[in-house]
């Protein structure tokens, strides 16, 4: 009756992780639309030394870069020397790197170029070079990033918000991965340079007219015209990630962190939750256990994206001065900021910062309570 116990739309690193993690014991198809896995390149590649890790992906390290220039609107900065380690990767080769791993497992298959265009209960209708056929799962998993046909198909509730993102390469110089905020740069996200060797990445991600101010961003530095390849960022997980025997993972399910964007280290971690509720669920053949994915992923960082969703939303509301005021306060507390940073739990930062009261009083100085308060007290009754 089933041609394979599990059906993942998406071999990004989130579907390679999870098919290396199943694909041992449990009959695996990956269908992936792309002809290569890894490409095109829509990621600035810009991670912490535990998302390279939980990937085991540490050939694809290109450079450490523990140092990041924060620049406000009016032209201050701060300098950040964090005490995690942070890596500039090749992106392709990272995925390319689980995507080998994967495909050795003996109960792993894979699809390349080919789309899954229709859902029919438990068959899913896929289009290739050589035409139609239908396969059937026992579970069905979309990883099929930000705009999840598999999300549309089972009517799953939507992200919070979708952000447009553009990127290019320019010759750079520079070591230092920067960081530039502003309503006239990005208004509700930022704009980044991460370099590599004598080239850099630039990139800006935004809500309004994100191509609008990519290329004023762009113009700063350079009028030559170059490959740009844009994507789409959703954050704000969905209400739920499970229903009946299908479940999203990665960016289809929203699992990206909203204070950067990032979704590596997320898709990863709840990837390793989803293995092992779906091998729980074929090994006892009891459907209802699929839901324990949805309450671990969120034990495990759903109070990280919450927060981060808070943090965002503050972001969009407050104005370009107190954007100056807040990157003069982590100059002023840079020890404090550099010895309790990590991108993956900025909440780490926050709690630290609520046992020096003189701190979270000058933050409370810098961006007024009425700009978030209210923000808060409607996430709580939501």
């Amino acid at each position: 009756m089933w041609d394979f116990d599990v059906v993942i739309i998406g071999g990004g690193p989130t579907g390679c992780i999870l098919a290396e993690e199943i694909g041992d014991e449990v009959s695996v198809l990956v269908v992936e639309e792309d002809k290569e896995i890894g490409k095109p390149i829509r990621c600035a590649g810009f991670v912490s030394e535990r998302c390279i890790k939980e990937a085991d992906a540490y050939k694809s390290i290109l450079k450490q870069k523990n140092k990041i220039v924060i620049h406000s609107p009016k032209g201050k900065s701060a300098v950040v020397n964090t005490k995690e380690n942070l890596f500039v990767i090749k992106r392709d080769k990272f995925d390319q790197i689980i995507f080998k791993r994967a495909i050795k497992k003996k109960k792993v298959e894979f699809e390349l170029n080919t789309k899954a265009i229709r859902n029919d209960g438990n068959a899913i209708l896929l289009r290739n070079k050589d035409g139609l056929k239908t396969v059937r799962a026992r579970i069905i998993v979309g990883a099929d990033g930000a705009l999840s046909n598999v999300a549309k198909w089972f009517s799953f509730p939507p992200v919070n918000t979708n952000l447009y993102a553009f990127q290019t390469y320019i010759p750079h110089n520079k070591e230092e991965v920067e960081v530039f905020w502003g309503k006239d740069i990005a208004p509700s996200f930022f704009s980044w340079i991460i370099p590599e060797n004598g080239t850099a990445r630039i990139g800006l991600a935004s809500q309004e007219n994100p191509y609008f101010y990519f290329k004023n961003f762009l113009n700063r530095f350079t009028d030559e015209k170059l490959k740009i390849t844009g994507g789409v960022i959703p954050i704000g997980a969905r209400k739920n990630t499970v229903k009946g025997n299908v479940l999203l993972v990665g960016d289809a399910a929203g699992q990206v962190k909203p204070t950067s964007g990032g979704g590596l280290y997320t898709g990863i971690t709840c990837a390793k939750e989803a293995a092992n509720a779906i091998k729980e669920v074929i090994f006892s053949e009891d459907i209802k256990k699929l839901s324990k994915y949805e309450r671990n992923w969120r034990k495990k960082i759903g109070r990280e994206l919450y927060f981060g969703m808070l943090i965002h939303k503050i972001r969009c509301r407050i104005s370009d001065e107190e954007r100056d005021r807040f990157v003069s306060f982590v100059s002023h507390c840079k020890e404090l900021v550099e010895n309790n940073i990590d991108i993956d739990y900025l909440s780490k930062i926050a709690k630290k910062m609520w046992k020096y009261p003189a701190t979270w009083r000058e933050i409370l100085c810098i961006i007024p309570p009425y700009r978030f308060i209210p923000l808060v007290i409607r996430s709580i009754f939501k």
